[in-house]
């Protein structure tokens, strides 16, 4: 009701101003499609978690594959046992041909006129001239085309390509839009429109732009206590805004544009690596200026982190695969366990606030030259996390699959009666 009532304001303003000769007949109807446009985004976010429920629903036949998990996924994609990291191969494969599905020539319906009169034809150039982000800017990504299986079903291949960040904007979150306009069209009655008919299997990689996202799951290990950290994403970010969070997430990319990066970070680790940088240790985006490549061995905090993990002091887990309902992005699911004495060490300068967000803590106290606290891997917190469509859905599978998992990890994560969550799983 809010915003249809927004819609006709606007419109009974536009139309006086026309009346009057305050504007032309083209200023109006670009100043009401602006209108409607940034209407939906604000759908978009304000409504997210009912979008990306209603998602879920409507793709319920392709959840899970058994494994229990809110994620679209095919068999094998889940791991049944956490991996080490660099036991899943990556492979650095040519990009194949444009795909068959143009988003130009089914969105451009959604998009809004720009000042020559014509509709922007693609997501981001809308998005930059009428809600333009405060980190905003095109960099090579790596995009899904193939995942495989290993026979055991204990590991798995990716072939990745390289990308532009745009282009797989332009693919999922545009896709996420088309959801909110249908959603408030149909007074969220439904969410599928034409592109995603259009589109239609979530497991055809080659018939969109596919980017690669990652979530990890902190968590720091005293004994038989356990804590863990989440963000709440804030107004800045490009997505997610206003979600909930692991802590660290990002976009699977390379530090830089060059074609040295391209495939030396070709790894999980390295992309998570620069991930805490920026997110718990406030750095600048690590990406922007540098002139040179990262040097993960010499380079603060970069060396620190790789010393500690070679010692056996950290160790980074993958999970499994999936691509989420509503906008079908690939997401890997990752949890990095650190004993305590060495998180205190690598974060001692931790920041509540990153240019991305803030860190949602038990408690802003903290002792002197340490770290904040995380929230207790127990069942009232985790049930009070998982209960909530404040949490984005691949730290919701992040979390279900680190508590599965939590004595191969070494985590006891047990509830006040140590029988653990029932139902979780």
């Amino acid at each position: 009701m809010g915003d249809a009532l927004t819609i006709v304001m606007t419109a009974i303003g536009l139309g006086l101003s026309l009346v009057l000769g305050r504007i032309s007949v083209n200023q109006f109807h670009q100043v009401k499609s602006a209108a409607e446009f940034l209407l939906v985004r604000r759908t978009l976010r304000e409504s997210s978690g009912e979008l990306r429920r209603f998602a879920a629903w409507e793709h319920r036949a392709q959840l899970g594959a058994g494994t229990g998990v809110a994620a679209i996924t095919k068999p094998g994609w889940i791991l049944e046992r956490p991996l080490e990291v660099d036991r899943i191969v990556l492979n650095l494969v040519a990009a194949p041909p444009d795909p068959p599905v143009d988003p130009r020539r089914v969105l451009m319906r959604y998009w809004p006129l720009s000042n020559t009169g014509r509709r922007y034809s693609r997501y981001h150039e809308a998005v930059s001239e009428l809600d333009r982000p405060a980190n905003w800017f095109d960099a090579a990504c790596y995009r899904m085309v193939a995942v495989r299986p290993s026979v055991t079903g204990g590991s798995l291949s990716l072939d990745l390509a390289a990308t532009r960040y745009w282009l797989g904007f332009d693919t999922t979150e545009a896709l996420a839009h088309e959801a909110a306009h249908v959603y408030q069209r149909t007074k969220g009655a439904k969410i599928s429109g034409p592109f995603r008919r259009k589109l239609g299997d979530p497991f055809d990689f080659e018939r969109r732009h596919c980017p690669v996202g990652f979530v990890t799951l902190t968590v720091r290990q005293d004994g038989d206590d356990s804590t863990f950290f989440l963000m709440r994403r804030g107004a800045k970010v490009a997505t997610g805004v206003n979600m909930t969070a692991a802590v660290p997430s990002g976009e699977f990319q390379p530090s830089d544009d060059s074609p040295f990066s391209l495939r030396r970070d070709l790894d999980l680790w390295f992309a998570v690596m620069r991930e805490y940088a920026e997110e718990f240790l406030g750095h600048d985006e690590v990406r922007e200026h540098r002139g040179a490549p990262i040097d993960y061995d010499h380079e603060p905090p970069f060396d620190l982190m790789q010393a500690a993990r070679r010692q056996g002091l950290m160790r980074l887990y993958f999970l499994g695969l999936g691509v989420e309902p509503l906008t079908w992005k690939a997401q890997l699911y990752t949890v990095c366990v650190f004993e305590s004495e060495t998180f205190d060490r690598l974060f001692a300068d931790m920041v509540q606030e990153n240019a991305e967000g803030v860190l949602q803590l038990p408690s802003l106290h903290r002792g002197s030259a340490k770290p904040f606290q995380g929230w207790r891997f127990d069942e009232p917190t985790l049930r009070q996390y998982l209960d909530s469509l404040a949490l984005s859905p691949s730290s919701r599978v992040a979390l279900r699959l680190t508590w599965r998992h939590r004595f191969i990890l070494g985590l006891t994560g047990e509830g006040p009666s140590g029988a653990g969550i029932s139902g979780i799983e």
